[in-house]
């Protein structure tokens, strides 16, 4: 879903810097007893932010600032990947393919853990006190909170040897279905 619809909303010469934010709920839950329902920055499927990014008018010449955050690690180990990935890899359709592996497939080849880990190290390089600021060209700053439960899972897609081969992946996928 393309959630700015900048030509039909603000108008095609619009010009202004703007910030979005992909927002989800979270709850019913309780604290000390009492429910609560709390909304926060949730990103869950990526799809939404790259639509949205990718249907501002090619006149645009303001600044754009996203907020793309999730609470479950996984996704948001994986969202900052493939951010990563879209950004880092100049060839665009491996950069394209190695994406669809990490959305999409139980089975990452070696040669894409290599590649991953190779534009994924320096980013987390940068990373200080806890916060990854990490800028690829003019266009692309990633700022990125790592807490634990967060950098242990963003280690599992850099460990080649933990993924499944492909017939232990299509086996556990017929199990399955």
């Amino acid at each position: 879903m393309n959630i700015l619809n900048l030509e039909r909303n603000e108008g095609a010469l619009y010009k202004e810097d703007l910030s979005l934010a992909f927002a989800g709920k979270l709850g019913p839950f309780r604290i000390h007893g009492h429910p609560h329902l709390r909304y926060f920055t949730a990103s869950g499927d990526l799809r939404n932010v790259v639509l949205t990014i990718n249907s501002i008018p090619d006149g645009y010449t303001g600044r754009i600032f996203v907020a793309v955050n999730d609470l479950g690690p996984h996704i948001a180990a994986r969202n900052l990947l493939l951010l990563l990935g879209l950004s880092c890899v100049r060839n665009r359709d491996l950069a394209a393919d190695i994406v669809l592996h990490l959305w999409y497939s139980v089975f990452i080849p070696e040669e894409y853990h290599n590649r991953i880990a190779a534009f994924v190290t320096p980013a987390l390089l940068s990373a200080a006190n806890g916060r990854l600021d990490w800028k690829g060209d003019d266009k692309l700053r990633i700022i990125c909170d790592i807490t634990l439960p967060f950098s242990k899972t963003l280690g599992t897609y850099l460990r080649p040897g933990e993924s499944l081969n492909p017939d232990a992946a299509a086996k556990e996928y017929t199990s399955v279905m």
